[in-house]
């Protein structure tokens, strides 16, 4: 499945972060993270799109839509480099940010991708306020007074 969601901070259109920096695709297989992910990142702003299956993101992604894609590593039909390595070939100009809880698969993904310039790892479990403190600094955006908590 694929979701598309748009939201504002007080409910009005207007307060919407509608740029592509602050619009995240997230694409992970477990329903409740997405569900938790996208729910926490609405409250501070930021428009999610997120998807189940790894196929169907890139089916439903286009270019210099996402400032940032959100992506598993671990998921039974694509692991998350594999859909990166995809994505970058439809979607350019885009920074991404791994979630895992695992640690090892960092060390994997420099052994077999040296020279992929990546620095964002997010580990599961994480809260939204920490979440959305990593997604800032990887956007290169100010972390808003509205995000502190």
């Amino acid at each position: 499945m694929f979701y598309r969601c748009k939201t504002s901070l007080n409910g009005d259109e207007s307060d919407v972060l509608n740029s592509r920096t602050n619009r995240i695709l997230l694409v992970d297989d477990e329903i409740d993270i997405i569900l938790t992910f996208t729910k926490g990142l609405k409250r501070y702003g930021f428009e999610v799109d997120s998807s189940d299956d790894p196929g169907v993101a890139i089916l439903n992604s286009k270019s210099d839509l996402y400032g940032l894609l959100l992506l598993d590593i671990r998921m039974p039909k694509m692991n998350g480099f594999e859909l990166y390595k995809k994505m970058r070939e439809k979607v350019t100009d885009v920074r991404v940010c791994f979630i895992t809880s695992y640690k090892s698969y960092y060390d994997a993904l420099k052994k077999d991708y040296p020279t992929l310039d990546i620095g964002c790892f997010i580990q599961k479990p994480i809260s939204i306020p920490v979440l959305v403190e990593r997604i800032c600094k990887e956007l290169q955006i100010p972390l808003r007074s509205e995000y502190i908590e």
